[in-house]
């Protein structure tokens, strides 16, 4: 009786032993995951910034094509 007793409290602190590792290694993947995240919304702010930068110069580009009508003249000469 006592020694299975003795197998039944190993047996549970095995099992306790080994949720205790496993729990450690979610927190890890958790941190992991966390730092990932952080990661990519630097690069998601950075390429917004970046996309707003470009759309700016578009929008200039556009304003400056259409421009071209009024420095030609009716003999297509610049004014």
């Amino acid at each position: 009786m006592i020694l299975l007793a003795l197998i039944f409290a190993f047996t549970l602190a095995c099992i306790a032993g080994t949720q205790f590792f496993y729990l450690m290694f979610l927190e890890k993947v958790n941190r992991q995951c966390k730092q990932r995240i952080a990661e990519l919304e630097r690069q998601n702010t950075a390429i917004l910034r970046e996309l707003r930068k470009t759309q700016a110069l578009l929008e200039r580009q556009s304003e400056s094509q259409e421009r071209w009508p009024e420095w030609l003249g009716d003999d297509d000469t610049v004014r």
